[in-house]
């Protein structure tokens, strides 16, 4: 919350304002800087990479009646961009997804992630990343499949079909969930395994990582979440005394002053 003090009794007293004038300015003036905070906020969120356009969704301008104003960030995963969070294991969130389905051996749930084509421009929330030129060359290679849903897909990309500099398995830190430590983890095969074209040769490529309750407990720790303090460079950037002044200069001249 920010305190705007506006000395409406020398604005009266110059233009001889009416007690339904000054509300009318401070209404004005609330308007003005509230929309100015978001505009300034989706600025600042410009800098962030595939998460841009959840964290946009974020922000809401909530109305609090004639005098207040206020742009909220809702939502779990802007707030813990904006305000970062410590280790955590992702099994407890998708355990508790809208689309697992419980098996012999309890809950399950196939993660589907979507890699961009090279020369892909700008960031999407939709990519997982980009996948390398010789690893499309290779999924483009694979012979066409058909879909359940009549469709066609290339067949998944092989560990042997994987270009060699791209067969490694990526490896995750030792990180701390609370007092928990996790100890380092080293994926069990290459990302781009199983990757498909969906669509043919012209359409998203598609991965699928199967997570559940027997998963390796190391597998699905996310290593944190850096805070980006956007907020804080709304307000350096906002110009307050400047764009209530405007935004008064603005109202007096609706006004005929």
């Amino acid at each position: 919350m920010i305190p705007i003090l506006i000395d409406t009794s020398a604005l009266s007293q110059e233009f001889a304002l009416t007690r339904e004038d000054v509300d009318a300015l401070l209404e004005s003036v609330v308007k003005d800087l509230t929309a100015a905070a978001y505009e300034q906020w989706m600025l600042q969120s410009r800098v962030l990479g595939k998460s841009r356009q959840q964290y946009q969704r974020g922000l809401v301008v909530v109305n609090q009646g004639r005098f207040s104003g206020a742009v909220m960030l809702t939502g779990t995963l802007p707030n813990m961009i904006e305000n970062g969070a410590s280790a955590f294991d992702m099994k407890v969130g998708f355990s508790k997804g809208a689309k697992v389905k419980q098996g012999k051996q309890g809950w399950y749930m196939t993660i589907p992630f979507r890699l961009a084509t090279p020369g892909a421009g700008g960031f999407s929330e939709v990519f997982s990343g980009s996948i390398p030129t010789v690893v499309y060359a290779a999924v483009k290679k694979q012979p066409l499949i058909p879909t359940k849903t009549g469709g066609q897909r290339t067949k998944g990309l092989s560990f042997d079909s994987i270009p060699k500099e791209y067969q490694a398995s990526t490896t995750r830190p030792a990180t701390m969930v609370g007092t928990k430590k996790f100890e380092e983890y080293k994926s069990k095969t290459s990302i781009y395994q199983g990757i498909t074209q969906i669509q043919g040769k012209g359409g998203p490529v598609m991965g699928f990582r199967r997570v559940s309750r027997n998963s390796d407990p190391n597998s699905w720790i996310h290593t944190g979440i850096v805070a980006r303090n956007l907020a804080d460079k709304v307000l350096q950037n906002m110009q307050i005394e400047t764009r209530v002044d405007m935004a008064i200069d603005n109202f007096l001249a609706s006004r005929g002053f």
